[in-house]
């Protein structure tokens, strides 16, 4: 069985109770999750687990085959990590430019984390990004404060600027609960 780590977008579906109710948001692994099962008959622990991020987002752990991670990894909106935390992040610079635009997009495309947060943390060229490890990666992501975004039920959307700031699950817990 492989692993992976994946940076992906939100499901939104319409909400249970009718409209004017903000909609459902489901991690995007979700529609995956039969596929992820079938690869995993018997599993006694979690066969995928994310950390929600920034609105419409989440850091999702994934054991599957590698044909189902391949599959997965194609999905427009997914990015995909090593299996190995703590390898030394070997990332093209095409794929960091990637990483590096999710990263700093503003709601709801991106994570909206400014460009010189991560600079601080990684440096600013892809040599400097090659000295860190994909669990400081990840880590300094998840770790990064989100705000909650709250229902605006007269403008009938998510308000993502003005709600209370949290810090999501730990990459620590998700990667302790797929194994």
């Amino acid at each position: 069985m492989a692993y992976g780590w994946f940076i992906c977008p939100a499901i939104l579906t319409p909400n249970r109770n009718g409209a004017g109710f903000p909609p459902d948001i489901q991690c995007g692994m979700q529609k995956y999750n039969d596929q992820i099962v079938a690869d995993n008959p018997g599993a006694v622990s979690e066969n995928w687990a994310e950390s929600e991020q920034a609105y419409k987002h989440f850091i999702v752990k994934v054991r599957a085959t590698q044909t189902t991670l391949d599959l997965i990894n194609a999905d427009t909106g997914f990015i995909f990590f090593t299996a190995s935390l703590d390898s030394l992040i070997t990332q093209s610079n095409a794929a960091l430019t990637t990483l590096e635009n999710k990263l700093t997009a503003a709601y709801p495309n991106g994570l909206g984390i400014p460009l010189a947060d991560i600079q601080a943390t990684f440096g600013s060229t892809g040599a400097s990004v090659r000295t860190h490890t994909y669990r400081e990666l990840l880590n300094f992501i998840a770790n990064y404060p989100r705000i909650i975004p709250t229902w605006d039920g007269t403008q009938f959307v998510f308000d993502t600027v003005n709600g209370a700031k949290a810090v999501c699950q730990s990459i620590l817990t998700v990667d302790s609960r797929v194994v």
